[in-house]
């Protein structure tokens, strides 16, 4: 018979891991907990890790055994005393009739007779209404229930809801152990993937699937050519068209970590543009280097007027917020939009 398997936390997060057991075997663990650290280090397997060894009946060496009759029922996702909550669909808010039914489970008696573990997130991704409601059962959670809620975006969780929490804080792994992780998975160019990645090993590890890469070419791409083309030459509204094919939250997640990189190097009183010649790892797509496309981008907007640059920044997390909250744009007038701020503060900075 084949064992199930259990979840591990990823090699980099064993710091973090040794915090959250330690209050385990001090019987000191809090009721709540939000783990909060940049998107794609792996928050979501930290809380799968920690729900499994809380709930397990028999845990060894600080990991759930995967053996008893409460590890098999979490192997089958059918564990009754074990809840996530997440949005239903990508990129869309968790509502108030989730955070219902979770608070008709944290009101029950455990099934397996111990403890109740729910694991909620992206925590900034809860409307208001069920922001609000979640409240009640962080103040006064029934029995012995663990709420583990995670967050890629901390200052945009409700300080209500951080206030009833302990936070631990999640680390990105330094590169020489993300590139070692993404190796032994046999990805090639795993460091010029890591450093599109921003830092972030599981989305390295996702590029390389599906159409994220292609997606990811066009945008820069199209910010290239804003960027580097005379205001009377930019078709917008066929660039923008072009766009229409890219989701929204990946759209704002680029440009924001573009605009991050160029307001970070041009508060810098070091001059990183030779450095980044010889330390920026290039990945080429069918006969385009993106990353270096980004660093001339990233370089060109070093020299911007930087009120501009945050006022654009503001606006494109405004935008991801609204996108939370249910807003559904017309896309095509959106992007336009957007290319045409972009296109003046690139032009007339």
């Amino acid at each position: 018979m084949t064992e199930p398997s259990i979840n591990i936390p990823y090699p980099w997060q064993q710091e973090a891991w040794q915090r959250v057991q330690q209050q385990i075997a001090q019987n000191k663990i809090p009721h709540a907990l939000l783990l909060s650290g940049q998107q794609g280090i792996g928050k979501w397997r930290f809380a799968q890790s920690l729900a499994d060894y809380l709930l397990c009946l028999s845990p060894k060496a600080e990991l759930a055994c995967g053996k008893c009759r409460s590890c098999q029922l979490l192997a089958a996702h059918s564990h009754p005393d074990k809840k996530v909550v997440v949005p239903e669909e990508e990129g869309k808010a968790i509502k108030i009739e989730q955070i219902r039914e979770l608070s008709q489970m944290v009101a029950k008696t455990a099934q397996q007779g111990g403890r109740k573990v729910i694991i909620l997130g992206p925590a900034e991704q809860l409307n208001i209404n069920a922001a609000n409601a979640l409240l009640k059962s962080l103040e006064e959670p029934a029995g012995d229930t663990v709420l583990i809620l995670f967050t890629h975006v901390q200052s945009a969780v409700m300080a209500t809801i951080r206030s009833r929490c302990q936070l631990v804080f999640m680390m990105a792994p330094s590169t020489e152990l993300a590139v070692e992780w993404l190796d032994n998975l046999q990805i090639d160019d795993s460091r010029a993937l890591l450093n599109l990645a921003g830092g972030a090993p599981l989305i390295a590890r996702d590029m390389v699937e599906g159409d994220y890469l292609e997606h990811l070419e066009l945008f820069v791409k199209t910010l290239d050519t804003v960027t580097s083309t005379p205001s009377s030459q930019v078709p917008s509204v066929a660039l923008a068209s072009q766009l229409l094919q890219l989701s929204l939250p990946h759209l704002t997640q680029w440009w924001l970590q573009i605009i991050h990189r160029l307001l970070a190097e041009a508060g810098s009183s070091v001059d990183t543009t030779a450095q980044q010649n010889h330390t920026v790892e290039l990945y080429q797509t069918s006969g385009f280097t993106i990353t270096q496309t980004v660093e001339r981008i990233i370089r060109a907007g070093t020299r911007l007027n930087k009120q501009w640059v945050f006022k654009f920044s503001d606006k494109l997390l405004a935008l991801r917020q609204q996108q939370l909250q249910g807003s559904n744009p017309n896309m095509q007038l959106l992007i336009e939009e957007l290319l045409l701020d972009w296109q003046v503060i690139v032009k007339k900075s």
